[in-house]
């Protein structure tokens, strides 16, 4: 390999896919140590585009050679037009840069394309002859090095073996002027085809197309600067297909005005005497003195006086089409087309108008004048099950490819770049077809706009660029529409961002892609009211905002806002990112539906509110006082007034201040909430026990613990109720949780010492809750028993001989160095249960912490060894008995998997790793000895797979959950609000503690 490394400038490698990969490696490297600037070249054939990747990345191959011979049909000669390199995404036009790093694509080497090669069998042996002249014209109009051999270039009727020939070649005269009337074959055609390669490459021909048109096909090479267009029609040659009587015309849009060459190669008997067999025994190609096929050509033939086609104009629609006389097979014509004057001036007004939308003129973001984020939700996102909820239609469906994920441009964009970033590119991808095929799509994008008044501007805009792009030629339409969709959902993302927070615009490109998710969850439909007005009538509403728990599944009706869901994402999603409005809103909304001093878990818009969760209102209180902290002025929302939906004796005006909600929710806590929940029964739930209707809490006063719950409910957020009668787990909750809930402990502790110190600061007017034995306890003194309590009540020692100094029983516990689930709840073994609710607490109530550093980093550390997932928390320890790490709905005897049971027994839900990142970064003193550097190391390690899932995902989003080990879990909702909100949240204290 050496040896001919030192002769030779370069190696083909035959057939490479059928070495082993190291061997080829080995001897490809050795070979380099010889010759540094070696270039290889490799025959390779694989289906697989991994495999193909393997071979020419690893053993650093410069071209694939491709044989056009090996297209065996008008369309397959098409693909070999759109496989030949140059500038792939052509005429789809050049990607837009993506907005923000990206990670690398494969991009498969370029391709040096050959009529045949040197070890094919003569073209007679797979094609008639005449198929020569149209396979070179083909190769010709390739964007690649091209090439070919003296065997099918002279028509050899035999093989020219190159091991054992040891015959010459013949030597032509190519000095003298009549040399192509000497020349065998179609080597005088060659010279032609050869230079027109060298002119489209040279002047800027380097938008390709090709189309199959019955037997013929049409290559084009379009300059984008002259808006010409050079075509070759030919009429290729196949064994057993007869050519139609008539061929069908061809259409090109614009005025041809030039016919470069025709030729046709036509079949004729081979005479051989015994004297040209004699002289081809001497010399190679000596057969061809007989010519086995007749080579007509005409250069620079007239339009009016040329055997092969007519030209007709129609100068209204500026379309040209060809009809082909003497046009047999093995013929073909290259001709000159230019667009016409008004789809030259169509293209111009198109470039203005995306001028007008790059944020960078005189008037930077012009179009979005009177645009508030609400509105961009509609442009933008939209999933199908909410546009049909408020306008009965959905999301564009393209014929062979199916439901874009987004109605809005993020839909068209998500297929944009997923066309635009496969290489090589599919020109016959479904929706390229589509837009060629018609206008619907930019009309439906431009309709769908008059549901908001706020995007006439941009409709405008849009209406235009749509018109401009009608008057283009068919095979322009998908580069140009791709053009426009970007521009302005690039432009869209731009101008959402610079109205977010300074922490959003400051960034890094993952935190501003979880920003945006923002703008895919929270709208204002008509449909899924906040607060209804058939609740409250419209001047008491607050404004119609609502956050969607998750898209496409939990996004209208009533199962749209929940809030458990809501308040956990607020922060976030609102808060960071700087909507302090939308937050206020919220906030309010529910507030109106207190009942029981319980917020619900499904609003409903007011009217048919669920209170089954016992966690819903602390986290209300937690966002609450987040926004206290967080938005200009927040205390002051303490002083607004709420109009309430229900009645109660500590409001039966039905109209209270914020604070007074506030105060209402901490007494019925303090005092205990005891009631049935309204319309128990199959109405509101089909699957539960009459006595899981029954909510009861109460507060442990020496503890200061929130208890609640039975065996029948599930009021946390591991809610599942079983559904499966043939398993038997029918009306039984998965994972009751009942007692104190250690994230409930933790949420309460911090609510309550917040408000002490608004209180102390004259930002709240209460400072205690009333008891009904006619005491009160403050808010601090709740807080301090907390705080007392917590650590003996919920610690389990690494050491058994430390259980004394606990509250524990033994008999149970199964994973030591942990902070118990729940605590007093009514299966003991299920307080144990290591599972990841403790993050939420060491999060949130860093205190409870802070005299047992080393506990803490034990226990977190215990946390991310056993239940760390790659993007998700495992929501129960792999090693317990109960463990089920596969999430589906199908039925089945198994009791602990059948119809989802196991949702919240293995399965990794995002949103809580979330908060174990928040508890890393909290917990940085404990664990990493206090140092930042460390700690964002230790995060920005463990999110990686979190960016690899936003960049790749069509939502562009975080998901619900996944199965075990990172697996896709099919029935989880694709994006998810408190799964970004919680991420987004750890990178805002990681860049915090920064400053």
């Amino acid at each position: 390999m050496q040896l001919q490394a030192h002769i030779f400038d370069g190696f083909r490698i035959d057939n490479c896919h059928s070495v082993p990969l190291p061997v080829l490696q080995y001897l490809i490297s050795e070979a380099r140590l010889a010759n540094r600037d070696l270039v290889v070249l490799a025959e390779l054939f694989s289906s697989s585009f991994e495999a193909f990747q393997s071979y020419t990345s690893s053993c650093g191959i410069h071209a694939i050679l491709k044989e056009a011979i090996n297209a065996t049909s008008p369309a397959g000669l098409s693909h070999i037009l759109f496989e030949s390199g140059g500038p792939l995404f052509d005429p789809i036009g050049e990607p837009e840069v993506l907005w923000g790093p990206q990670p690398a694509v494969p991009y498969p080497v370029k391709s040096w394309i050959f009529d045949v090669t040197h070890d094919n069998e003569p073209l007679f042996r797979t094609r008639p002859e005449v198929d020569a002249l149209p396979l070179a014209a083909s190769v010709a109009m390739c964007s690649a090095v091209t090439g070919s051999v003296r065997g099918f270039d002279e028509l050899l009727p035999h093989k020219v073996d190159v091991v054992l020939e040891n015959r010459k070649y013949p030597i032509y005269r190519w000095d003298k002027a009549e040399v192509e009337h000497t020349l065998p074959g179609i080597m005088a055609v060659k010279a032609h085809l050869n230079a027109l390669h060298r002119e489209l490459a040279v002047n800027g021909y380097n938008e390709v197309y090709a189309e199959s048109t019955g037997p013929l096909v049409n290559m084009a090479r379009h300059n984008p600067v002259l808006l010409q267009t050079i075509h070759m029609v030919t009429h290729p040659a196949y064994y057993g297909s007869a050519p139609p009587a008539e061929l069908p015309p061809v259409k090109v849009t614009g005025e041809v005005f030039e016919i470069r060459f025709a030729g046709t190669l036509v079949g004729v008997p081979p005479p051989w005497t015994a004297t040209q067999v004699e002289r081809a025994q001497r010399q190679v190609g000596g057969l061809l003195e007989g010519r086995r096929a007749q080579l007509q050509f005409d250069l620079a033939p007239t339009f009016d006086q040329n055997p092969y086609v007519t030209v007709e104009l129609d100068r209204d629609s500026g379309t040209s089409t060809l009809r082909f006389q003497q046009f047999p097979p093995g013929s073909i014509v290259c001709f000159a087309s230019r667009l016409p004057q008004g789809t030259q001036a169509a293209m111009h007004s198109l470039n203005a108008l995306l001028e007008a939308c790059d944020g960078t003129g005189a008037r930077p973001w012009d179009l979005f004048d009177g645009v508030d984020l609400l509105a961009m939700n509609i442009l933008m996102y939209r999933s199908d099950e909410e546009e049909h909820a408020e306008t009965g239609h959905g999301a564009y469906d393209v014929p062979g490819l199916g439901k874009l994920p987004y109605c809005g441009l993020q839909g068209w964009e998500t297929i944009i770049r997923e066309v635009t970033h496969r290489h090589p590119i599919d020109m016959g991808h479904p929706l390229l077809n589509h837009l060629r095929g018609g206008d619907w799509a930019i009309d439906y994008i431009t309709n769908r706009m008059k549901q908001c008044q706020q995007l006439d501007r941009i409709r405008q805009w849009i209406t235009r660029a749509g018109d401009c792009i009608k008057a283009l030629p068919r095979y322009l339409v998908p580069k140009f529409f791709f053009v426009v969709i970007s521009s302005l959902h690039r432009a869209c993302v731009e101008w959402s961002l610079s109205q977010m927070s300074s922490y959003v615009q400051n960034a890094d490109t993952f935190a501003q892609r979880l920003a945006l998710t923002s703008l895919q969850v929270c709208g204002s439909l008509k449909s899924s009211p906040l607060v209804s007005p058939d609740v409250l009538s419209p001047p008491n509403c607050p404004d119609n905002v609502t956050l969607a728990a998750g898209l496409p599944h939990f996004c209208h009706g009533y199962m749209r806002s929940w809030g458990r869901d809501t308040f956990i994402s607020l922060k976030g999603l609102l808060l960071i990112t700087g909507r302090f409005k939308e937050a206020h809103d919220i906030l309010c909304g529910f507030a109106c539906s207190l009942r029981h001093g319980l917020i619900p878990n499904l609003l409903d818009g007011g009217r048919n509110p669920r209170f089954n969760a016992r966690d819903a209102a602390w986290w209300f209180l937690n966002a609450l006082l987040e926004y206290c902290l967080m938005a200009p002025c927040g205390t002051a929302i303490m002083e607004e007034k709420v109009h309430r939906i229900f009645p109660s004796e500590a409001c039966p005006s039905q109209v209270s201040s914020m604070a007074d909600v506030v105060q209402e929710i901490l007494t019925s806590h303090a005092n205990g909430i005891h009631f049935r929940e309204w319309n128990a029964g199959p109405k509101i739930d089909d699957k539960m026990q009459d006595a899981g209707f029954n909510v009861d809490v109460t507060l442990d006063q020496h503890t200061g613990f929130i208890f609640g719950g039975n065996q029948n409910n599930c009021g946390t957020w591991m809610d599942k109720m079983g559904e499966s009668k043939q398993a038997g787990n029918y009306g039984t909750p998965a994972t009751p949780r009942d007692g104190a809930a250690i994230e409930i402990v933790a949420l309460s502790y911090k609510v309550l010492t917040q408000l002490a110190e608004l209180h102390k600061h004259g930002s709240f007017p209460y400072s205690s809750v009333p008891l009904h034995a006619g005491d009160s306890l403050s808010y601090a003194d709740w807080a301090s028993r907390i705080e007392t309590n917590f650590h003996r009540h919920f610690f389990v020692p690494l050491n058994p001989a430390e259980d004394t100094k606990y509250d524990i029983e033994p008999s149970v516990v199964n994973v030591r160095g942990i902070y118990k689930d729940t605590y007093g709840g009514s299966l003991p073994f299920a307080n144990y249960q290591l599972r990841p609710n403790c993050c939420v607490a060491f999060s949130l109530a860093p205190a409870l912490f802070a005299k047992h550093p080393k506990e803490l980093a034990t226990a977190l550390r215990t946390v991310e060894e056993r239940l760390a997932g790659p993007l998700g928390m495992c929501t129960l320890n792999k090693e317990d008995w109960a463990y089920r790490g596969i999430y589906n709905s199908d039925d089945s005897t198994e009791y602990n998997t059948a119809k989802g049971f196991s949702y919240h027994q293995g399965p990794e839900w995002v949103w809580i790793f979330g908060y174990f990142l928040q508890a890393v970064v909290v917990s940085r003193g404990a664990l990493f000895g206090g140092s930042t550097g460390k700690t964002r190391h230790h995060v920005h390690s463990l999110l990686g797979p979190h960016i690899h899932h936003l960049v790749h995902s069509p939502w562009e989003s975080l998901p619900e959950l996944t199965n075990a080990d990172g697996a896709v879990c099919p029935g989880s909702c694709p994006c998810q609000a408190w799964s970004v909100a919680c991420i987004q949240e750890a990178l805002y204290m990681l860049q915090q503690c920064s400053v």
